[in-house]
């Protein structure tokens, strides 16, 4: 009778042993794949940064050239060249 009782308890550990074993596991696939989420969203964040950068690289090679210097007078400042007319749409 005693055997019997030391081997259902023995059953009883090892089942509850793996019962925890797997709600671990799947714990962390859940956590595993929300960690890969994140990596892949920080992966195009870098790639869309890295991209950013390069335009702003290009933009200041272009900063000093005439002609980025003339369409910035006549953008932001509303300069004209000298005897140049300039046409007002008045229905905008």
């Amino acid at each position: 009778m005693k055997k019997k009782r030391k081997s259902k308890f023995w059953f009883i550990v090892i089942a509850l042993i793996l019962l925890y074993s797997g709600y671990i596991s799947v714990s962390l696939k859940g956590l595993l794949d929300s960690k890969k989420e994140q990596h892949a969203d920080l992966e195009n964040k870098i790639t869309l940064q890295k991209k950013q950068g390069a335009d702003l690289e290009k933009q200041m090679k272009n900063v000093n050239s005439d002609e980025y210097i003339e369409k910035m007078a006549r953008e932001e400042l509303g300069m004209v060249k000298k005897n140049e007319r300039v046409y007002i749409d008045v229905n905008r």
